[in-house]
């Protein structure tokens, strides 16, 4: 297996120093607390062998999601879970394969604490290492029983304490706020002063201690060797959710392909034409499923040939690169080349009930709506007055003992002579062109080329008669 393959990604933020967690597990990469989005986002071309899971971001932004764990699960990516977030995740996600690692996990697990309130902190930003600023109940419970099996506190002082503690939000739980809350409900000083005592003296960063067990954990493990079997189950808000909220990076921004979408709404040329067309393409899946119209392998791979044909991806490398830069895997390029495939059955269809011969009005249509018939009509206007004067028994034919390789080869010519004048750029061999674009058969098609290769030697001709006049009466002038 790869480095690539074998990668390690660690969400972590307050439960660990940065620092202290590379000295641990140097080789992983680290990023922010894990947000709705972020898991789901690595998946694809060089996704990682495990993802570990400590903290993660639920107040000002939205949590990882259930959903994508299980995504990550199912695509052979090992997911642990520990501390904070990590440690919710991995007991809700347990039955799917997700694997638990630390105290607080297993008292998730169990069901000995419920609420999300039990890790959560207030904490500061990145520039400040996301340091903590409030005290987790996981941590203040740790604490408390260490307090009392060391004498420092009393059973009845020590309940009483945590449930002092848990009536204040999250986000306003200090030690100091813990012990005026404690002072406002009566309790004696002597007993704040004890869990004061305790806190400064004896403290349990239960969330710490987990999060180091989780790092050595993924230290230890092999790569491959805690895949899950399991499977997402479709939705509609999942299909929305892979649709949206994916992110990518590009020049160094992070970004949901939602923000994609909504710029080339307001400044991608043809965007109207783009969303019609994308539309049509839905229209296409819908049709398959209701026909049940079904298609080969070999009519798969037939797309993604043509496919790779369109965007001048023949090398490997060089499709691998396109696959990147457009945030899409091999997985998407199958799934584009089915539809494409029952498109073209669709396609084929239909053109078998007009009699498989060229579309003339439909296309027409087409020329209009996009603003470009009077330019075409213009243009063959011109071809049609230039054909006029051509031999009208111009066509291509096999001469008496040509051979095939000869008769192959001039009409390789033909279609290079094609390509180089114009924007006739075809993406199947030349019976399948003819066949799809209504020509008779190859030679009627091969017929036209010669056509159009003549007009344009004819046009070339007479421009040189022009630019010769011309000339000779600018030197008589």
């Amino acid at each position: 297996m790869s480095d690539q393959q074998a990668r390690t990604v660690v969400f972590l933020g307050p439960s660990l120093a940065l620092a202290d967690a590379r000295s641990i597990l140097a080789a992983a990469e680290f990023r922010p607390p894990a947000a709705q989005g972020d898991v789901y986002s690595l998946l694809g071309p060089g996704q990682p062998d495990a993802i570990g899971i400590i903290d993660g971001v639920f107040y000002q932004d939205l949590p990882v999601w259930h959903k994508e764990i299980i995504a990550a699960l199912e695509r052979g990516v090992a997911v642990y879970g520990a501390s904070s977030m990590g440690a919710l995740r991995a007991a809700e996600c347990g039955p799917f394969g997700m694997i638990g690692v630390g105290v607080i996990y297993e008292q998730y697990a169990s069901g000995e604490l419920i609420d999300d309130d039990e890790v959560a902190v207030a904490h500061e930003g990145p520039e400040r290492g996301w340091r903590p600023r409030t005290e987790p109940m996981v941590n203040l419970r740790a604490t408390v029983r260490r307090g009392v099996a060391e004498g420092r506190l009393g059973e009845q002082a020590a309940n009483w304490a945590l449930e002092v503690a848990k009536g204040i939000w999250f986000a306003a739980r200090t030690r100091p706020a813990l012990r005026q809350a404690l002072r406002a409900a009566g309790t004696l000083p002597g007993e704040v002063q004890a869990l004061h005592a305790c806190l400064e003296e004896a403290y349990v960063d239960q969330k710490r201690l987990d999060a180091e067990s989780l790092l050595r954990t993924l230290a230890a493990r092999k790569p491959g060797q805690d895949r899950a079997e399991t499977k997402v189950t479709a939705c509609h808000v999942f299909m929305a959710f892979e649709d949206r909220d994916r992110k990518v990076t590009h020049q160094d921004v992070t970004l949901r392909l939602e923000e994609i979408a909504r710029h080339a709404a307001l400044h991608e040329q043809g965007f109207a034409g783009l969303r019609e067309r994308a539309l049509d393409r839905l229209l296409v899946d819908e049709l398959a499923w209701l026909w049940k119209i079904e298609v080969t392998e070999d009519q798969v791979a037939e797309e993604v040939r043509r496919l790779r044909a369109r965007l001048g991806l023949a090398e490997d490398d060089s499709l691998q690169r396109w696959l990147i830069a457009n945030d899409v895997d091999a997985d998407w390029l199958d799934g584009i080349a089915r539809r494409e495939a029952l498109a073209r059955r669709l396609r084929d269809w239909i053109q078998t009930r007009r009699g498989k011969r060229l579309l003339v009005s439909p296309l027409l249509d087409e020329l209009r709506l996009a603003g470009r018939y009077e330019e075409a009509a213009s243009a063959a206007a011109t071809a049609a007055r230039l054909r006029a004067a051509l031999d009208p028994n111009l066509q291509w034919h096999d001469e008496p003992g040509e051979n095939a390789e000869v008769s192959q080869s001039r009409v390789v010519q033909l279609m290079h002579d094609q390509i180089r004048a114009t924007a006739w750029r075809p993406d199947v061999p030349l019976p399948r062109f003819a066949e799809e674009a209504g020509f008779a058969d190859v030679r009627d098609l091969v017929d036209e080329l010669v056509v159009a290769r003549a007009i344009r030697a004819r046009s070339k001709e007479r421009l040189r008669m022009l630019e010769t006049l011309f000339g000779a009466s600018a030197d008589e002038g």
